[in-house]
């Protein structure tokens, strides 16, 4: 379950339900240790063979990002092969969770904004 306001996703492992947020400081920690092209990372490219995987190491990273604004005293490598062999399709909802649903009624950011900004 994700709450597309908060970019909260709710994934359960062992019995226990995570509340994991993959916010701006984890994205930045990501780009910080694995490059700015690191969510192109998790892309499959175009003629890659069936057996193609995304970096692991990122895919970890995210999960154990996630984790620590609610959790940080479990987080750790363990805990997030569970969660994401405990949870069919865990990458996308994470990733889905971190960008909120537009609201075509309420628009974010400043209005007025600077010159000739789009």
């Amino acid at each position: 379950m994700t709450d597309h306001v908060t970019g909260r996703v709710d994934l359960k492992a062992n019995g226990k339900t995570y509340h994991l947020w993959l916010g701006i400081s984890v994205l930045a920690d990501i780009q910080s240790k694995h490059g700015l092209d690191a969510l192109d990372r998790l892309e499959k490219p175009a003629g890659a063979s069936n057996n193609w995987m995304p970096d692991l190491r990122i895919v970890s990273d995210l999960f154990l990002g996630a984790l620590q604004r609610e959790h940080a005293d479990e987080a750790n490598k363990y805990l997030v092969d569970d969660i994401i062999e405990q949870n069919q399709g865990a990458l996308p909802s994470l990733m889905a969770g971190s960008s909120p649903k537009e609201n075509k009624e309420k628009k974010m950011g400043n209005a007025n904004g600077p010159a000739g900004a789009a």
